[in-house]
């Protein structure tokens, strides 16, 4: 039998690559563990969604490739129907992990809200001051621009939030598969 410390080094460092969409732009963090090693907002070129998917799913396969991600992660959009269909965006992600090899996950911002700031409903103005307590360089980004008079990094924050929760939940399964290896844990914990 192994001991926790050797079961918890076995595990790759996770390499995550963190998307929020909506409109034109997409925020897009990456992340080694809990360090960002990327972020910023993309505008997705061409006109109308097909267009638009074909360049999100290059930018998301450069991004994959050159980065080495292992997961790729992305909102969840809850809906009144359980059943409801993948939006283009969940399609667009789960084809680029087949191709890339890599894991996908979606999140309902309530988690990632509920993660962070300990508030299923809290603003994203929250989440981002959470976020800057942690990556205090991201300050300057909280501004709102002065032409648009909007927040045009919301989406970057976003996706940091996003990349953030998915290293936390992550981290809590292989500690308690590393638990469960040397025999301290049961499933049902």
């Amino acid at each position: 039998m192994q001991n926790f410390g050797e079961s918890i080094r076995k595990e790759k460092p996770l390499r995550t690559i963190a998307l929020k969409t909506g409109g034109r732009e997409i925020g897009y963090a990456v992340l080694e563990g809990s360090q960002l090693l990327l972020f910023g907002v993309r505008r997705l070129k061409g006109r109308g969604a097909r267009e638009m998917g074909v360049h999100l799913r290059r930018f998301v396969e450069q991004l994959a490739i050159g980065f080495r991600a292992t997961v790729l992660v992305g909102e969840r959009r809850l809906g009144r129907d359980r059943r409801r269909r993948p939006s283009s965006f969940e399609r667009e992600l789960r084809d680029s992990a087949r191709s890339l090899k890599a894991r996908v996950r979606l999140l309902p911002v309530a988690l990632v809200k509920q993660t962070l700031t300990g508030d299923p409903n809290a603003s994203t103005r929250q989440v981002a001051e959470t976020i800057v307590e942690s990556y205090p360089y991201l300050s300057r980004y909280l501004r709102i621009d002065v032409r648009t008079r909007k927040w045009y990094w919301y989406k970057m924050f976003e996706a940091v939030s996003l990349g953030i929760t998915a290293h936390e939940q992550r981290s809590k399964e292989r500690v308690m598969r590393a638990l469960r290896a040397v025999g301290g844990v049961h499933k049902g914990a």
